[in-house]
């Protein structure tokens, strides 16, 4: 039973007098409840477990450079450590899209997905939940390279040489972070030196809602 926000009061009867459970809830749909009535194990499926958030990595026409910002909310706010434009994917949006989406807000800058560099999978996230990260490799659509930050999320963006952002200081981290963004620069390195080898290209199997697989190159199939 999905009860729309205006109707929100039915929500303690149907838990107190009912026996309905809170399953969920959405912006746009309200709040979910449910109650299993077969004499049988609840099979019901789960509430939503993961976030998937995806990183932009975005270089130069030359590749000398590449794209950083520095937050201006959450933990590393002020700490003068420059990181590759992320967000977070909306319901029903292709991770490639939502790459795009958040590059073009939080910068101002048009770049299309080339491939994945890396996956990283967090267990414990926000209200305990676990968190998809996806880093793609980004190529700018045109020669027009002009930063204009999204002055809500973004304290500033810049072309940062290469080597000066692997050079970076990772001491602004916690201890995890730093374990994590060694790996991750890594995989960047070798996305940026060798992508014929190091990239996972999306290979889409349905046109109507962009539903996509991605794995290496050489498992391509023409």
């Amino acid at each position: 039973m999905t009860l729309p926000q205006d109707k929100l009061k039915l929500a303690s009867p149907a838990v107190e007098k009912f026996g309905f459970e809170v399953h969920s809830a959405a912006r746009d749909k309200g709040l979910t409840l449910i109650k299993w009535l077969p004499d049988t194990p609840n099979t019901l499926p789960s509430p939503a477990s993961h976030y998937a958030g995806v990183g932009c990595l975005v270089l130069s026409k030359d590749r000398r450079r590449m794209l950083v910002v520095q937050e201006k909310n959450g933990i590393l706010r002020g700490s003068g450590f420059w990181k590759i434009p992320t967000g977070a994917a909306e319901a029903g949006e292709e991770l490639a899209e939502t790459c795009v989406r958040e590059l073009m807000e939080e910068t101002g800058i048009s770049a299309v997905p080339k491939g994945v560099v890396l996956f990283r999978h967090a267990t414990r996230y926000l209200n305990g939940k676990g968190d998809f990260f996806i880093v793609f490799l980004m190529e700018l659509s045109s020669d027009e390279d002009t930063i204009k930050i999204q002055e809500s999320e973004i304290a500033d963006a810049k072309w940062l040489p290469v080597e000066e952002y692997f050079l970076q200081d990772l001491s602004p981290l916690w201890p995890a972070g730093q374990v994590a963004y060694r790996r991750m620069n890594a995989a960047m390195r070798a996305a940026i030196e060798q992508p014929d080898k190091a990239l996972w290209p999306a290979y889409y199997y349905s046109t109507t809602d962009r539903s996509a697989i991605f794995a290496p190159p050489s498992h391509r199939e023409d």
